[in-house]
């Protein structure tokens, strides 16, 4: 695990590899966050970076897997946002290899794009992630109803989706055409108003309820 920081973009965060070697680099995205303490994104980077171990094990890819973190305040401008995103760039080279990262949680493909000039450990860039991660969502899904139900059909099942980010959002307008309902919430309500116009039937539920 290594902590990162730098005073003058305010850079904070770590980055946690859980497996991976001069062979075979670790692979893992990276994930821009309001966190509440550098414990729960120390917390946080452990955990997804053992998940995408297990990710890669289970594509059968020759990988291990790895996480960054930036922990963020509330009101970063888009000035200094760009300086910390560059900041952080220039850090990944420092593993020289050993870890591939791209955009996850906070992050947009704009980001990455502005991040790969600063270092080449970035993928993610010849198409969006978002649809291959909600696609593998959907197929997933279908390959569990077909074991339990017969058939992989969502007619006449319903779905629960909880949080509106961008791998939510994509997965919410893959099902939409067939499941007949489905619950949504967010820690931002915001989303899920954006959502219900474009989904109007969709429903609303607590983040405890889900």
């Amino acid at each position: 695990v290594s902590f990162i920081y730098d005073i003058r973009s305010g850079l904070r965060g770590f980055i946690a590899i859980h497996r991976g070697n001069t062979d075979h680099p670790a692979f893992g995205a990276t994930r821009l966050w309001q966190y509440t303490a550098e414990t729960e994104a120390l917390r946080d980077a452990l955990r997804l970076s053992r998940m995408m171990s297990y990710k890669s094990a289970l594509a059968g890819l020759p990988y291990g897997g790895g996480k960054g973190v930036i922990m963020v305040s509330k009101n970063k401008d888009a000035h200094k946002r760009a300086k910390l995103l560059n900041e952080y760039a220039r850090t990944i080279n420092y593993f020289s290899g050993l870890f591939i990262t791209g955009t996850d949680v906070g992050l947009t493909q704009h980001d990455v794009q502005q991040m790969k000039r600063e270092s080449k450990y970035f993928v993610g860039l010849e198409g969006d992630p978002t649809d291959f991660t909600g696609l593998g969502l959907l197929y997933g899904i279908r390959v569990c109803l077909k074991e339990v139900f017969g058939k992989p059909s969502l007619t006449g099942k319903s779905i629960a989706i909880q949080g509106l980010g961008k791998i939510g959002t994509k997965l919410l307008d893959l099902v939409y055409p067939e499941a007949e309902g489905i619950f949504v919430c967010d820690v931002d309500t915001q989303r899920v108003s954006i959502a219900k116009k474009r989904f109007p039937r969709i429903k609303q539920i607590s983040n405890q309820e889900i």
